[in-house]
Formats: C-alpha cells, sequence, structure tokens
C-alpha cells in the first residue's frame, strides 16, 4: 500500500501550479511528507518540512 495515491499527487500539483505556488510546507510526516515530495519531484517546488512527534493530531483542512 502507498502512502499517497497517484491521482492524489496530481491533483495536488495541479492545484500548486494553479496557484503559482513557491514552496511547500509539510506538517506531520508519513502521508504529509510523501505528497510534498511527490509534488516537489513533478514541479521542483522546494519543500520546508516541520515534521510532528508520533502521535499527534492530525487537523485537517475543511473541504473546499
Amino acid at each position: 500500500m502507498t502512502h499517497v495515491p497517484v491521482a492524489w499527487a496530481e491533483r495536488a500539483r495541479a492545484v500548486a501550479a494553479a496557484h503559482e505556488v513557491d514552496v511547500l510546507v509539510s506538517v506531520g510526516g508519513g502521508s504529509t511528507t510523501g505528497l510534498a515530495k511527490a509534488i516537489a519531484l513533478a514541479s521542483g517546488l522546494p519543500i520546508g518540512p516541520t515534521p510532528s512527534p508520533p502521535g499527534d493530531p492530525v487537523v485537517e483542512p475543511p473541504s473546499p
């Protein structure tokens, strides 16, 4: 099982490109960092990771 489905990575990369994002900041680990890496690999954007300690709750943004 992969942490980040390819479709999610492609959609996130398209959103980053549409909004002319300059840098990615990933908060957390695992899937969050994996998604940032996938976007960066496809787009060349730099990543500013901010890992969270294991067991910290993950707060997801509201759906658009």
